[in-house]
């Protein structure tokens, strides 16, 4: 036997062999959001819990990361308890997040600005798996919020604007995506 014939046979058996197939894959791991509220000061950004007190013409954002690139909207409660599309309006679209890239909800150089009406609020920051219209996320919100009971947040005190110890620390709200594709991070707060 040469030893190209003796190297074809081994080339040969080796292939014939049994083949490692790879594993079915497995469900897909739960995606994780993280989202925190900040307010513009005139000392920079302070992080605020849900139940701060916010004022008219406050300036608010998200600061949000993924474990998987998502779609994001963001819908107003009035203290009517009326819903209205922040996130995309007439000049903004829903924001795409990158996986595990913090990023802007709304993009930089522009804010949210809560309804000065004084009571209690909502901005609800709505995850998709995939682009929907308004409609579908308004409705996913009604659907919810008429589900689970309505408690009010806890009252944050507004003691010292853009340095109170109990803000400072704030950590940010972490939240499942949930099997039908959506996720809502709720941010209650009073507003005077």
């Amino acid at each position: 036997m040469t030893r190209r014939t003796m190297l074809g046979t081994l080339l040969f058996v080796a292939c014939s062999g049994t083949q490692v197939k790879n594993p079915p894959p497995g469900p897909e791991p739960a995606v994780q959001i993280s989202a925190q509220a900040v307010l513009s000061t005139p000392k920079g950004l302070q992080a605020i819990p849900e139940g701060a007190v916010l004022h008219s013409g406050d300036l608010v954002a998200f600061h949000v990361q993924t474990s998987r690139e998502l779609m994001f909207f963001v819908v107003q409660e009035s203290t009517a308890h009326k819903l209205a599309m922040q996130i995309p309006n007439g000049k903004l679209s829903a924001v795409l997040v990158k996986a595990k890239q913090e990023t802007r909800v709304p993009p930089q150089g522009t804010w949210l600005h809560p309804e000065s009406e004084p009571g209690e609020q909502a901005l609800y920051l709505v995850a998709s798996r995939v682009p929907v219209e308004e409609s579908v996320v308004l409705r996913l919100i009604e659907k919810r919020e008429a589900t689970r009971e309505r408690e009010p947040p806890p009252v944050i005190i507004d003691k010292q604007r853009g340095g109170d110890a109990a803000t400072e620390l704030v950590p940010p709200q972490v939240k499942t995506l949930g099997p039908d594709g959506f996720a809502i991070i709720p941010f209650r707060y009073y507003s005077e």
